[in-house]
């Protein structure tokens, strides 16, 4: 099953079923088939999921192959790419939020590094949104991700 938690809770404790309802069906079917055939099939619309269940099940070779799929996409970054750049930023934030973890963060940092236009345009929607309705973007992250000019935008907003 390439994971021990499962072993653990369906072979050991001979559990019968397990709850996971606070996940969608597809994203749940795509990752019980990756730990049966040892391929993630992963998309935008399963990526969050399937990461987290990655992570609470402890699929170590499933949540590197998701982190290989962000980069990948990270990759895929150009300055016209701003719907990709928002899914992009608000993952790295739900991962940073949720699982402190910075490795999503690094990965964008690192593409939006050679991409300014698309940093301000990222800081400006950032800070046009209703802070009530920012469930996992933060100003950590978007600090982060800002160079002198989107600092100096952030600064203003604050």
């Amino acid at each position: 099953m390439n994971s021990l938690v499962i072993c653990e809770l369906v072979g050991k404790q001979q559990m019968k079923e397990l709850d996971v309802e606070e996940f969608s069906h597809s994203s749940v079917a795509s990752f019980v088939d990756c730990c049966y055939t040892g391929t993630a099939v992963l998309t935008k619309e399963n990526f969050r999921e399937v990461n987290k269940l990655s992570a609470v099940f402890k699929v170590e070779w499933m949540a590197e192959e998701c982190l290989k799929f962000y980069t990948d996409l990270c990759s895929g970054l150009t300055s016209g790419s701003l719907e990709l750049a928002l899914f992009l930023f608000e993952e790295a934030a739900y991962i940073l939020k949720e699982r402190n973890r910075r490795d999503l963060q690094d990965a964008l940092n690192t593409k939006l590094g050679r991409i300014s236009s698309l940093r301000l345009v990222l800081v400006k929607d950032f800070i046009s949104r209703d802070p009530n309705q920012q469930e996992y973007v933060n100003t950590d992250l978007c600090l982060s991700l800002a160079s002198s000019r989107e600092v100096s935008v952030l600064y203003e907003w604050l």
